[in-house]
């Protein structure tokens, strides 16, 4: 059984492993909330829009979890359903989801033009 993870330490463990140099305190307001900016302004290496999309519908996702950073920070990340597809979360608004080792990571966000995100992260190295 996969240990639980808050939000909270679900959202830590992403910025963590692809933004961490993102800085909540020198980000605009409505930035502390989309840590995802740093993946829109080339801040790490990723796919975007139907690349993206093609990279989350092949990757497994048999272990992943999905997120709301506007949820409560105590709330639990859910288990993500190992054959969902990226439409799902095309009326979601802001969603992170990764699998439980944060080696990649799927992102839709509420604007269509800004998105979605796709990233994998390997230790020592970042990568697409």
């Amino acid at each position: 059984m996969q240990p639980l993870l808050t939000i909270q330490a679900a959202m830590d463990r992403w910025i963590g492993h692809f933004a961490p140099d993102w800085v909540p305190e020198q980000s605009g307001r409505r930035q502390r909330l989309e840590p995802w900016r740093i993946l829109h302004e080339g801040g790490f290496p990723c796919l975007k829009g139907e690349a993206a999309r093609q990279a989350f519908n092949h990757i497994e996702k048999k272990n992943a979890v999905y997120f709301r950073p506007d949820a409560d920070p105590c709330d639990l990340a859910a288990d993500l359903f190992p054959c969902t597809d990226a439409l799902v979360f095309d009326c979601m608004g802001d969603i992170y989801i990764a699998d439980r080792s944060f080696t990649w990571t799927y992102v839709h966000t509420r604007y269509p033009w800004c998105g979605p995100y796709f990233a994998r992260f390997q230790k020592g190295s970042e990568t697409v």
